[in-house]
């Protein structure tokens, strides 16, 4: 009958299906469409559209819409109903109609191009279809870890209507970076260290430590361990231990004072090795020369080092100052020191003549100079509270000029009424200038004067020299002279007691020059007895015996006289005989 006759042929494999329609028009002919796809309703391009020609005879001819050429295959965009006119040799025509369903293709998504490190798992998912699977043994969704370097993974999904697509995806494994934390080190307490990484672009360490910042350890052993991360996010590590060691414990000893020019001897402890400033070696004794703080610097066995101080001080010395009430004079000149130094315990004194004395109070020395003009160095030293000893000299501070030596002598020393000039012969050394005073109110300055004294005046004159050295001092010499009566005496050799009152009595008649207290007349007969004795220059012998007694016989009789000189102390012993007449 005529209508449309509509045939649909299914895939068994693929479950892909297609139709075709054919329209009757007329018994006599008919045209009969059909499709031949291969997955054509999944897109491939490989499907047919033919056409055939029942009921006539001839050529036939077929025409297709849509372009489509009979028997040469196509790839439809969309699901499409296409119409063939088929014309047989006779031109009759009819049309034939044959549908094309095309199912889209899936999705398929492999995921995004990824990086990763080396030793990270990966895991691949597929999306967009119902069923993945992917090249190389990998199971989606199941984590794996990838070979380095670039690797590409393709995953196949198939859809509900079992379309088939595909997708790739490109996984890089980076290499994790060589990090390099640097060599184990070994420092002190307080040093600083400096923690640089190498190997990566950015870095982190643990316990704070900033890398390419210093900073001082604790002293202990301390492992410091680094991270280091590179360009691509892949990230190594590395360790460095840092040993720090303490500190030696440095002692210089304990600060002192000295005298100026002692020595002091310096000894550190509590390291192994040592070194001083200012020259100074351990242990060795030095002088300093001023006050000063020492600095040792003590190395332990470890290297480390540290330092302390010492202060040596030098005793103040004092300013030595002392002050004479004078500095010159005549011999022997007595000089008092007054001692003006400050914060001292002890003084010594030395004059410069041999003599010394101890003590810091106002002293008194007598300095003498025998010849010229002598200058005396003073010496003070004293000592301080420390037991420091310092002096001072003053030279030629006290200077003496020996006194002249004033001398002289007289043309005579006793002045009979005969003579009285004397004349002086001054020997003085060491004067320039002289005064004379000759005790009668005359002076002179003459060197070697002479001088007149009044006649008959019986006293005693002192003449006083006094000579003058150029600076002014001066010695005395004195001489006296004594002027005296001229001895004068007469003694007769014979008298006559015989009582005529002529001659009657033997006396020794002094006129002059005589003591008459320093006087003794003894008679002896020629036997040597003692007959007569007296003590008066004015009583002489009358001729008895004794005082009282008889006329002694005429004979020559023995006379003995002792006598002093006035005014002198010159004494006399004069003998000679007398004879007795009667």
């Amino acid at each position: 009958a005529a209508g449309t006759y509509t045939v649909t042929m299914t895939d068994a494999s693929s479950g892909c299906s297609a139709s075709a329609s054919v329209s009757v028009t007329s018994n006599t002919s008919g045209v009969s469409a059909s499709t031949a796809f291969t997955n054509a309703a999944c897109g491939s391009n490989n499907g047919t559209a033919t056409a055939s020609v029942t009921g006539g005879t001839g050529t036939y001819a077929y025409l297709w819409n849509n372009s489509v050429t009979n028997a040469i295959a196509f790839t439809p965009s969309s699901s499409t109903t296409y119409t063939v006119t088929g014309t047989n040799g006779n031109g009759c025509q009819n049309t034939d109609q044959a549908s094309v369903t095309v199912y889209p293709l899936p999705v398929v998504q492999a995921g995004p191009d990824q990086s990763f490190c080396s030793g990270e798992n990966v895991t691949l998912s597929g999306s967009g279809a119902a069923t993945y699977s992917w090249n190389n043994g990998i199971q989606n969704g199941i984590s794996f870890t990838p070979n380095a370097g670039v690797n590409s993974f393709t995953v196949t999904g198939i859809s509900v209507n079992n379309c088939v697509n595909t997708d790739q995806v490109i996984i890089t494994v980076f290499p994790n970076p060589i990090v390099n934390a640097g060599s184990d080190l070994e420092i002190c307490v307080g040093d600083f260290v400096l923690l640089s990484g190498t190997g990566a672009q950015t870095y982190s360490w643990d316990n704070n430590v900033i890398n390419g910042f210093t900073f001082s350890p604790s002293v202990g052993t301390v492992t410091y361990t680094i991270v280091g991360t590179d360009i691509n996010g892949c990230v190594g590590s590395d360790e460095v231990d840092i040993i720090v060691n303490p500190l030696p414990n440095v002692n210089a000893g304990l600060d002192t004072l000295i005298c100026p020019g002692s020595s002091v001897t310096l000894t550190a402890s509590g390291a192994s090795t040592y070194s001083w400033n200012g020259n100074v070696v351990n242990g060795a004794p030095f002088i300093p020369v001023q006050s000063a703080t020492y600095t040792v610097t003590g190395t332990s066995s470890e290297g480390c080092v540290a330092t302390d101080q010492v202060s040596v001080q030098l005793e103040l010395i004092p300013n030595i100052t002392f002050s004479p009430n004078i500095t010159f004079g005549c011999s022997p000149v007595t000089v008092t020191f007054t001692n003006h130094t400050q914060n001292i315990s002890g003084c010594s004194w030395g004059f410069g003549d041999g003599t010394t004395y101890n003590g810091c109070g106002p002293v008194t020395h007598t300095f003498s100079s025998d010849f010229g003009n002598n200058c005396f160095d003073v010496n003070l030293t004293v000592t301080t509270s420390n037991n420091c000893i310092t002096s001072k000299t003053e030279n030629n501070l006290i200077c003496v000029e020996a006194l002249p030596i004033a001398e002289f002598t007289s043309s005579q020393f006793t002045m009979p009424n005969s003579n009285t000039t004397f004349d002086f012969t001054n020997f003085s050394s060491g004067a320039s200038n002289y005064t004379w005073t000759f005790g009668d109110g005359a002076n002179s300055i003459e060197t070697s004067p002479s001088h007149t004294y009044p006649n008959n005046e019986y006293v005693d004159y002192l003449i006083t020299l006094i000579a003058f050295s150029p600076s002014g001092c001066s010695d005395t010499a004195n001489l006296k002279v004594n002027v005296v009566e001229q001895l004068l005496y007469y003694i007769p050799n014979t008298f006559t007691p015989d009582g005529d009152e002529v001659n009657q009595t033997f006396l020794p008649v002094f006129s002059s020059g005589i003591d008459i207290y320093e006087f003794t007349l003894l008679i002896f007969d020629r036997w040597g007895e003692l007959i007569f004795e007296s003590h008066d220059p004015s009583k002489g012998w009358n001729g008895k015996y004794g005082n009282e007694g008889n006329l002694v016989q005429d004979d020559t009789y023995v006379w003995k006289i002792l006598y002093k000189e006035k005014n002198s102390q010159q004494r006399h012993v004069e003998v000679g005989h007398v004879n007795v007449l009667k």
